[in-house]
């Protein structure tokens, strides 16, 4: 009975186990995700940033 006990707990445990290295996993790869897309969207802003202060730039220039 002590060794059924004892197998059903260690199977508990290492499906635990598995299921935060799962989650750790998950995770991970959301964050790159993320920090990708965050990037590029940093990027195009800057981008827009620069066009809209050159346009305005032009705009002071003319009056």
């Amino acid at each position: 009975m002590e060794n059924i006990m004892n197998t059903i707990l260690y199977i508990i445990v290492y499906a635990g186990g598995l299921a935060a290295i799962i989650l750790m996993l998950t995770l991970t790869i959301t964050d790159c995700r993320s920090y990708k897309e965050d990037k590029e969207n940093r990027e195009k802003q800057d981008k827009r940033d620069a066009e809209y202060h050159e346009s305005r730039m032009k705009a002071l220039e003319k009056k």
